[in-house]
Formats: structure tokens, C-alpha cells, sequence
């Protein structure tokens, strides 16, 4: 058999359904997303709004300090901090905190969101506050005024840069995340101008000065103070007369011939220091191209608190979304912002991996607490030696009363012996002359 035959005999017939394949092939080739369209979806996708906040956010308890009123929540393993305020003040500070690019010294919101009357930023976790650290017996050394003092600076230098001025710098606002690295927060303070500055400058004495002061905290008065010689009224001036980077910085901020702009672009010779370390390190970790400051020298004198000693250092690895329960009141907010906030040494579990620092850390914690049981054990043997010695002071005392009243006793008795030995003798010499 030919093949010719063999085609006619074994003739493939034309199936029916085969045109609607075809067209339905075409159809799918015409519907093929392009790469770009797939990213835009999956950027959309996370916008999005997916759950509830309050679901994934684990709330441990509410912080209040002054004013101002924090929750501690838990999310995906990390501590972070979460500030409720109002629906107006908390927009106008979102619009401003826009406008800021990621600094290591500038608090960052990782999400918001709003529910009827308030509206919610989760910040990085810093628990603690300057002025907390300043009501701690321990004072701060000239290494970390200097860290506090550089960074709060730059970090001025970085808003005023995106056009924000921030003038409500105080003890309060300037906070210390796990590892103690400072972060200005608060930026709801209107523009008023030439403030901020002095602000900054107030509360680098307090940190010098070793407790809050209120009459730190006045720039007409501590100028007038450092015209008649005195060391910006300082209670301990004359520890700190030999710092010349620092008393020529707080000369630098309190200078009123010189406006803002000029003091931000002029260069300091505290930021000269300052450039040689890695801002993003924990501040109060000292330097190991330093010699001079050892490790133990450097950041024990520092831990008067305890700063969280039970979560290694913790950033947010979270994905930045804006988490609304109602979403037509979604605020979007840009996820740029957020790129550099994530952790890169974190697990699969959202656990942050073990580093080398990290441990370190814990170690420190560890020092911190046997200090802090060291120092109230000085404490309270100190108090047991005074109460010990007061009560010495009062038995002593005591024994004086009662040897006076002893001796008052001894007299009285002689004194009504005496008479009536008197009487006696008068009875028996009345009696001898009636005899007679």
C-alpha cells in the first residue's frame, strides 16, 4: 500500500471543538499581563487594606509619661510603641512626618491608622525618655552628652532640610530606643522662629547639669549667667569648665547675633568628632577606634535604668501598609519611606537573628542589673547606718534623762529625809523638856 493510500484510508477528520480552542487560545495570549502590571498589582495588593491592626497588634499595657500616653504592644515578635491622638493634630503631624526621609536619629512611624475619633502611629520601640534618664541617680559622662548633643543636631539639621521646625525640643521628646540610640519624636509644635535651637541647647545642660532643671530651661537667663562668667548656670560648672567641645557647641546654639540657618549650615567641631562614628550604632556603646574609652568604663556609668533587658535590639519587620478598620478613611503613606526601616537579620519567623552585638547587649543588661542591685544594696546600708546611728544618738539620750531623773529622785529622798530626821530630833527635845 502506497502512501497515498495509507493518508486516505487513515484520514484525520477535523474535530468540532477544535475552532473554540483556537479562540480561546487567542484570547489568553491577548490577556497575558506584562511584567510591570504585575508588580503594580502586587504593590496595590499590600496597599490594601487586609485585616484588622488591633488583630495582629498584641497590647501588653498603657505608658503614660507627662502628657503624653503610649501603648506597648506586640507585633510579630517585636516590641513597638503605639501614640493615640486626636484626628486633626494626628494629620497635620502626619503631613509633616511625610515629608521626612529615614535619619537614625528621627523617630519613625512603621504604620498608622485611624478609627473614629483618633488616629494611631507605631514608632520603633523606645521606651524611655531623656528625662526619665536624667532622674536616674547616675549622671552622664562627657562621651554621652556628646552622642546626645551631636545627634540631636543633625537630626535638626535633617527636618529642617525638609522644611519642618521643631520646636518642641525638650527632655521629653528626645527618646532612646533598646540599643540607647537617641531619636527626636513629638513634631506637632507650630513655627516660631530661632526657638528650636535654644531648646536643644536647654537640654543639653540638663543632661550636663545631671537632673531637670527648670532654670535651665529659660535662654534669656542663661545667657545673662554665661556673661558674668558663670558656666550657663550650671550647679556643677566647674566639673565641666574644661570641655571645650561642648561649651563652645552650647555657645554656638545660644549665640543671638547668628540666625538658625547659619548655625545649621555652619560646621561644629562636636560634628567633627561625631562623623567618626557610625550614627546608626548604639550610642551609648563607645567606640573601638577609641582607646581611651573602654567598655566597661564607657556605657556602665550610663546604666542607671535598664533598658528592656528581656528583647535584643528591636526593629520593625513589618510591611508598610496603612491598617484601617474603616477603609474610606484610609490615609495612603508612602512605602519608601519605609524600605531601609526593615531588618535584615531577621528569620523566617519574624525573630530577629542572633548577632554578635546583640548578645553583647544582653550582656550589658545583665551588668546594668547588678549595678542596679548593687547600688540599692549601698543604698539601703547606708539607710540601716543612719537609722543605726540615730538610734545610738537616741539611747544615748536617752540614758542622759534617765540618769537627770535619777538624780532628781536621789535628792528628793535626801531632801524629805533630812526633814524628817529634823522633826524627829525636835519631838525628842520637846519630850526631854516636858521631863524636866
Amino acid at each position: 500500500m502506497t502512501s497515498m493510500a495509507k493518508e486516505k484510508a487513515f484520514r484525520r477528520h477535523s474535530r468540532p471543538q477544535a475552532s473554540v480552542l483556537d479562540k480561546a487560545t487567542s484570547l489568553n495570549r491577548l490577556q497575558v499581563p506584562t511584567k510591570v502590571a504585575l508588580l503594580e498589582k502586587s504593590i496595590q495588593k499590600k496597599k490594601e487594606v487586609s485585616t484588622n491592626p488591633w488583630k495582629t497588634l498584641s497590647v501588653q499595657g498603657e505608658l503614660i509619661q507627662g502628657k503624653s500616653k503610649w501603648q506597648l504592644c506586640i507585633q510579630e515578635g517585636l516590641m513597638a510603641i503605639v501614640k493615640s491622638v486626636e484626628i486633626e493634630p494626628g494629620r497635620r503631624e502626619l503631613e509633616k512626618i511625610r515629608k521626612l526621609s529615614p535619619h537614625p536619629h528621627v523617630a519613625t512611624i512603621n504604620q498608622v491608622f485611624e478609627s473614629d475619633t483618633s488616629m494611631f502611629f507605631k514608632f520603633e520601640y523606645s521606651r524611655f525618655t531623656l528625662e526619665e534618664v536624667l532622674n536616674v541617680h547616675l549622671s552622664l559622662d562627657e562621651s554621652h552628652v556628646r552622642i546626645i548633643a551631636s545627634s540631636m543636631f543633625l537630626a535638626v539639621k535633617h527636618i529642617a532640610a525638609s522644611g519642618i521646625v521643631h520646636n518642641a525640643i525638650s527632655t521629653a521628646t528626645i527618646r532612646f530606643c533598646s540599643n540607647g540610640k537617641p531619636l527626636l519624636c513629638v513634631f506637632v509644635a507650630f513655627l516660631i522662629p530661632d526657638s528650636y535651637l535654644s531648646n536643644l541647647g536647654s537640654s543639653i545642660l540638663e543632661c550636663m547639669n545631671g537632673k531637670p532643671d527648670e532654670d535651665l530651661r529659660s535662654p534669656a537667663q542663661i545667657r545673662r549667667k554665661r556673661e558674668s562668667n558663670k558656666m550657663f548656670g550650671l550647679s556643677n560648672g566647674e566639673s565641666w569648665s574644661g570641655h571645650k567641645l561642648l561649651v563652645d557647641f552650647l555657645e554656638h546654639l545660644f549665640n543671638e547675633s547668628t540666625p538658625s540657618i547659619v548655625k545649621l549650615e555652619k560646621p561644629v567641631s562636636i560634628l567633627t568628632w561625631y562623623s567618626n562614628r557610625d550614627p546608626s550604632s548604639a550610642a551609648f556603646i563607645p567606640n573601638s577606634n577609641n582607646q581611651s574609652e573602654t567598655i566597661e568604663a564607657d556605657y556602665m556609668n550610663f546604666l542607671g535604668m535598664d533598658f528592656t533587658s528581656s528583647f535584643p535590639e528591636l526593629a520593625m519587620n513589618i510591611e508598610p501598609c496603612i491598617s484601617d478598620p474603616h477603609p474610606h478613611k484610609q490615609e495612603p503613606f508612602p512605602s519608601e519611606q519605609f524600605t531601609s526601616q526593615r531588618q535584615q537579620g531577621s528569620s523566617v519567623f519574624g525573630v530577629p537573628a542572633i548577632t554578635l552585638e546583640k548578645v553583647q547587649m544582653d550582656m550589658y543588661a545583665a551588668f546594668t542589673s547588678f549595678m542596679q542591685l548593687q547600688n540599692e544594696y549601698q543604698t539601703k546600708l547606708q539607710h540601716v547606718e543612719r537609722e543605726l546611728a540615730r538610734n545610738v544618738q537616741e539611747a544615748h539620750d536617752l540614758r542622759q534623762d534617765v540618769d537627770v531623773l535619777s538624780n532628781w529622785a536621789k535628792a528628793v529622798l535626801n531632801h524629805f529625809g533630812h526633814e524628817g530626821t529634823t522633826k524627829e530630833t525636835e519631838a525628842v527635845s520637846k519630850d526631854q523638856n516636858s521631863v524636866v
